[in-house]
């Protein structure tokens, strides 16, 4: 892809709720933004470093006791070998969480060009 940014949106229905992705895909990293109304909430940020087993993770701005962006980004992190942006903005109900996590990863594998 020549472009500097590529601009990727899908949905999916997980359990009653219609949730929106958008990934914004940049150079050497990539943001993700789930939710289902517009809002821009629980942001956080997630690495992989050469030092460090696990990518390391902040939260950059919201709920910083909901780790939900946190653990989804460094999830991202260690798959894409990328910065990994994530903004989750949807209930932390816990048979959510999993759902949400299984369509993304569904659509990295279907459109990986995107990550």
């Amino acid at each position: 892809m020549s472009e500097d940014i590529a601009i990727h949106n899908f949905t999916g229905r997980c359990m009653e709720t219609q949730v929106h992705f958008h990934v914004m895909k940049m150079k050497d990293s990539f943001m993700v933004w789930i939710g289902d109304s517009p809002k821009l909430d629980n942001f956080s940020m997630a690495m992989q470093t050469k030092f460090e087993k696990s990518p390391i993770t902040t939260s950059v701005m919201g709920d910083s006791s909901d780790p939900t962006s946190e653990a989804i980004a460094q999830k991202l992190a260690k798959r894409s070998h990328k910065q990994t942006f994530v903004s989750y903005n949807l209930s932390t109900e816990a048979a959510l969480v999993p759902l949400v996590e299984q369509r993304l990863f569904e659509e990295m594998k279907i459109h990986p060009e995107y990550f």
